[in-house]
């Protein structure tokens, strides 16, 4: 037995050599990437929300009720919000153009920017109000609403840079939005309710995930089987990201990855969590948000998540959140890793944008010592010529 025990020893070195090789070889993809994370709300404003990214540029709203439009400096903000109207909104950018909505004397419509205030194009032709949710590609989508009483018509849209329309609602739902575009993709949902429009808490029965290229007739219905509702909000041209909802037996939303098909759908639903979706994804990443605790509930708290296409692969943003805020949710990521959203600490039904809120980028990597984290200007709303109290933070102790 020694002998043999001896003998079996080049054979068990040659192993242990190729494992450590192994090891050597892959210590980046079993690493978690680490992020850090940097306020860019305008100073101007006391409260924003970024909706979207794309080329190092993100989009959102700021307190003021202005659409805007960023380049991850808080002090180089561009005013997207058209003449003439009382508020606006940017929801989503591509690598050359910004779309939302803006609300003004003739009511509620979809815009189109091109990096500009003064490059507005309203995108509205029909029924009372119009939202553009999604850009890309010279591609616009969103959905048109009439209001009597209540909603009376809901239609997701696809447009073209111009008000002329195509009508995607899916033969029989009488309620549809489109949410994401890519690459000649749409995505969104058809339902049975007009579910509101905006951050919302709550779940929304009744709703199938679609994806459209371009038609009506083109419409594919993601909805899997065995649950009680599902939407797609976003695409990155091959894949579809958003959630499923199950009733019973505690209602839950499960982020949702699907391939084209109903049958490819994959649940990304991170274990820790009671709610998850994915709002926005490229080639190589899903971002969204989660929730501990029931959704929506005092003691609960939302998370800001990231995925590289497995559940497995989550990671949870709020571990890098500026200090002093509780909630947060990723709205969009670019190419290059970064992640948007806010952060907020109190949430309120019905706004656009939480009254705390604040516009968060989360960057891949470790964060510098001498990087700007926030700067804030006291009081946030003066006037031309008075003289201000600033106060400029770093995210650790500056260098002697």
């Amino acid at each position: 037995m020694q002998q043999s025990h001896w003998a079996s020893l080049p054979r068990l070195n040659a192993l242990a050599a190729a494992t450590c090789a192994l090891l050597l070889a892959l210590p980046a993809t079993w690493a978690q990437p680490v992020y850090n994370s940097n306020d860019i709300t305008p100073p101007s404003s006391n409260n924003g929300k970024l909706t979207g990214a794309a080329n190092g540029k993100q989009v959102g709203g700021s307190g003021n009720g202005h659409a805007m439009l960023l380049n991850g400096n808080a002090l180089a903000s561009i005013d997207l919000h058209p003449v003439n109207s009382y508020s606006s909104m940017a929801t989503a950018t591509d690598d050359n153009e910004q779309c939302g909505y803006s609300y003004g004397l003739n009511g509620l419509h979809a815009m189109k920017w091109s990096g500009s205030g003064s490059s507005a194009v309203d995108l509205h032709s029909v029924y009372n109000s119009s939202r553009c949710t999604g850009i890309h590609n010279g591609q616009q989508v969103g959905y048109v609403e009439t209001l009597i009483y209540t909603v009376a018509i809901q239609r997701a849209m696809l447009w073209n840079g111009t008000p002329a329309y195509v009508d995607l609602g899916p033969a029989g739902f009488s309620f549809s939005k489109a949410l994401g575009v890519r690459n000649g993709q749409q995505v969104g949902y058809g339902g049975t309710a007009p579910y509101p429009m905006g951050d919302t808490v709550g779940y929304q029965p009744g709703t199938h995930a679609f994806l459209w290229t371009g038609t009506a007739a083109s419409a594919v219905d993601l909805h899997p089987v065995g649950y009680d509702g599902s939407q797609a909000l976003a695409t990155n041209g091959t894949q579809q990201g958003g959630w499923v909802y199950t009733a019973l037996p505690t209602p839950h939303n499960h982020a949702m990855l699907w391939s084209a098909t109903a049958a490819s759908a994959v649940d990304m639903h991170p274990a820790a969590y009671s709610d998850s979706r994915i709002t926005a994804m490229t080639d190589t990443k899903q971002v969204g948000d989660g929730w501990i605790g029931p959704m929506g509930q005092p003691g609960s708290v939302r998370h800001a998540l990231v995925w590289s296409g497995t559940p497995e692969s989550v990671i949870d943003l709020n571990q890098y959140l500026p200090a002093g805020y509780t909630h947060a949710v990723a709205t969009g990521v670019d190419a290059g890793g970064n992640v948007v959203g806010f952060a907020y600490n109190n949430f309120v039904y019905g706004v656009d944008i939480p009254p705390d809120a604040i516009a968060v980028i989360f960057a891949p990597g470790a964060a510098s010592s001498t990087a700007l984290s926030a700067f804030t200007v006291t009081p946030a709303n003066a006037a031309p010529g008075a003289v201000l109290q600033a106060a400029v933070s770093i995210p650790s102790p500056a260098p002697a």
